[in-house]
């Protein structure tokens, strides 16, 4: 409107689909049957992974190139927001996941996902997931757990072990404060990795060691490719 496109807002009167509340975490036996499913491998599994031990949005997982590890972290070059702009530490099987596909490779770590919809390179593989999680959980489990209830369950277990100043650094979130959104030149390193290291830890915890063990086995998901 303020660049004379259009002469009225086509969102006025639009409402928020009620759905939406309903939007949960998974609990701690849903992440043990999700991954346990044989429904559950390769590139799907990999990138569930990370979206749920670094807190990532699945579009910027897939977006993620060899080039952006960096110090035991990733760096995130673009998304929703400017806070989404970052360096991301990694640890426990998120750290295994990303450091095997980067290894020999350039470009994108997810290789096998290609752009879909509105140029998401997601697009193919959040359907997957959404096929995926019907046949684990039954048709209308995507009323309650989505692709971002992985963020969600991160979010969980984060505030159990870290602070929120923290935790939000972590999510790409913006800071609430004055100090925070403009004077401060960020959480220093060590801190993020700390906080880090302790989610991981407490989602290995409470899902179980014997859980991951796939991911240090060196069997990463290139068998199962992802087009559109």
């Amino acid at each position: 409107m303020k660049q004379g496109h259009v002469e009225a807002n086509p969102w006025h009167g639009l409402t928020e689909s009620p759905g939406q509340h309903l939007k949960r975490a998974y609990k701690f036996e849903e992440i043990r049957k999700f991954f346990q499913s044989e429904h559950v491998k390769g590139v799907l599994r990999d990138w569930m992974a990370v979206a749920l031990f670094t807190g990532l949005r699945f579009e910027d997982a897939v977006q993620i190139k060899a080039e952006d590890l960096e110090n035991g972290g990733v760096h995130i070059r673009g998304g929703k927001t400017e806070a989404n702009i970052r360096w991301v530490p990694l640890s426990g099987p998120a750290l295994s996941v990303i450091t095997k596909r980067a290894q020999g490779r350039s470009g994108y770590v997810f290789h096998e996902v290609k752009s879909g919809n509105f140029n998401r390179r997601s697009h193919a593989i959040s359907k997957q997931f959404g096929r995926v999680r019907d046949k684990v959980f039954g048709k209308g489990a995507g009323e309650r757990i989505d692709a971002h209830s992985f963020r969600r369950t991160y979010a969980w277990f984060g505030e159990q072990v870290t602070d929120a100043v923290l935790l939000g650094r972590l999510m790409g979130h913006q800071g609430e404060t004055l100090a925070l959104r403009v004077y401060s030149a960020g959480a220093f390193v060590e801190r993020l990795k700390e906080a880090q290291d302790a989610i991981s830890g407490l989602i290995i915890e409470k899902t179980g060691a014997d859980l991951w063990e796939w991911a240090n086995d060196g069997q990463q998901g290139d068998e199962d490719h992802v087009d559109i």
